[in-house]
């Protein structure tokens, strides 16, 4: 909380910083009956905290509602800890309502599925055999602008790479890695369609790499910065820039994860 409201003073957006924390599957698409049984923290309890605590930031308030809405479409990965592509376009759609923009519809958009991916829950449940016979699809929606994404390393080295990439040769552990390639300390994305149009940041977790290709359409630039692994501040980047919007979103765990809320510290500092 302390670090997001500190976001607007170092980045002195022209617009809005806004927050977006991510509910986790537990809270949208578990069975009700098997919930109350889980000895898990109530999501939304602690997301109206979060929001009403936000001084300096639009909260984007509608998205545990609008996960719960859908809560019978493939939002969630059922062996990963991450939400799907089409999870992401519901919170992206209460982000546009928010800022007041129209949301490209997804029939704008061509989708390509890829099979038999085994995520994190898998490997951190020692490669469970039920897992692997329930394996997740991942649907992509392909962006339709013109555009430049460049990533940078951590040694500073740069490299153009896919919004959305085709991970069809990728390891079944992996291929959530289709969206922005992956947590990267900054990936650059330049919109050729949009030229003069806003520019932002996004400070995320790796739920923003399902969620950065929808605000494609836009922006004419789009930064991201992975905090873990970004080595500046946002102060000192944003010097010789004008940024629009700032846009933080990360899952709710983030919250309670000292490593994380450490980074965004030195990134706010």
């Amino acid at each position: 909380i302390s670090s997001i409201n500190a976001i607007s003073a170092k980045a002195k957006p022209t617009n809005n910083v806004f927050a977006m924390v991510i509910p986790t599957s537990i809270d949208v698409t578990l069975n009700d009956a098997l919930r109350k049984d889980v000895n898990s923290a109530d999501q939304e309890k602690a997301l109206n905290y979060f929001n009403s605590s936000i001084k300096n930031a639009i909260t984007v308030n509608g998205i545990l509602n609008a996960e719960r809405l859908h809560r019978n479409e493939y939002i969630y990965f059922r062996t990963d800890h991450h939400w799907t592509a089409l999870g992401a376009y519901y919170a992206y759609d209460e982000f546009c309502k928010t800022k007041g923009i129209a949301p490209v519809p997804l029939n704008a958009y061509q989708t390509v599925t890829y099979d038999n991916f085994t995520g994190t829950f898998f490997t951190s449940a020692g490669k469970n055999s039920t897992l692997k016979e329930n394996a997740d699809q991942v649907v992509t929606y392909t962006p339709f602008n013109n555009y430049t994404c460049t990533i940078t390393r951590e040694d500073g080295s740069e490299y153009n790479w896919d919004i959305v990439a085709d991970v069809t040769d990728y390891g079944s552990t992996l291929k959530y890695l289709s969206f922005i390639g992956g947590d990267n300390p900054l990936t650059t994305i330049v919109n050729h369609d949009l030229p003069d149009g806003e520019t932002c940041i996004v400070i995320k977790d790796s739920y923003g790499n399902a969620f950065v290709p929808f605000l494609l359409p836009h922006y004419s630039t789009i930064y991201v910065i992975d905090p873990r692994h970004f080595d500046n501040t946002l102060e000192s980047f944003v010097q010789d820039k004008v940024i629009n919007d700032v846009i933080f979103i990360s899952n709710i765990s983030t919250t309670r994860n000292n490593i994380f809320i450490g980074d965004m510290e030195k990134l706010v500092k």
